[in-house]
């Protein structure tokens, strides 16, 4: 293994999942990506440094901002390109929302994403104030190095198959799932995600994400109140 293949899979090893807190003598963990663990409310969030702050991508950014849905904006600021925070009715009724982290240029907020270094980006999603489901988006090249991180952390996955998917256009590639379980929450790794050169990890809490899920259909009328 080449050195700089070796600092990748020690840079992923470390941004990977899983956490331990101890309170009295039990021991209690959630999985999770970086610094960001399933359960963690939106005030923690906020309170969390963006984890690849001083690195050399980040230079010139200045202080970022951390902000989730509702709240509100800097005075004289705006997100550039519309309101990436900003839920529908519907989402709002079922006590979903989105934190990320921002910088600002005059008048313009500008999302900077938490990916693994300087690749991809993820996703942060909030039940009632409690992240309940992390997607991280990343380059498809990556995925055998994520898997190798994975398995420093976790071990064998509960789950790994593979097989063959196909785009909207008929094309075809090999493709690999695997899955890690704790409790009720799981880590999902897919080869490839919604395109073929994108790679996705999904880390959730699947009680959690039910009731998000049932709370959607309720808002949009087509399910019974919870």
């Amino acid at each position: 293994m080449n050195a700089a293949r070796m600092k990748t899979l020690t840079l992923i090893a470390g941004c990977m999942l899983v956490a331990s807190s101890v309170v009295g003598t039990e021991v209690q963990k959630h999985l999770g990506f970086r610094a960001y663990m399933l359960g963690m409310t939106e005030d923690e969030f906020k309170a969390t440094s963006h984890p690849d702050a001083g690195q050399p991508w980040m230079t010139g950014l200045g202080n970022l901002i951390s902000l989730c849905s509702g709240d509100r904006l800097p005075r004289g600021a705006k997100i550039f390109g519309g309101d990436h925070l900003a839920s529908t009715p519907e989402y709002r009724k079922a006590a979903i929302s989105r934190c990320a982290y921002f910088y600002r240029r005059g008048n313009f907020l500008y999302e900077v994403g938490v990916g693994i270094g300087a690749k991809g980006e993820a996703q942060f999603l909030f039940r009632k104030k409690h992240l309940y489901l992390i997607y991280v988006r990343f380059p498809e090249p990556l995925f055998e190095d994520v898997v190798a991180g994975l398995k420093v952390k976790y071990g064998a996955p509960d789950a790994d198959t593979a097989g063959i998917v196909q785009n909207g256009f008929g094309a075809k590639a090999a493709s690999r799932a695997l899955q890690w379980k704790l409790s009720d929450e799981t880590a999902t790794l897919l080869q490839r995600g919604s395109r073929f050169n994108e790679a996705a990890l999904s880390i959730l809490d699947k009680a959690a994400n039910m009731q998000a899920q049932e709370a959607l259909r309720i808002a949009r009328g087509i399910g019974e109140k919870l």
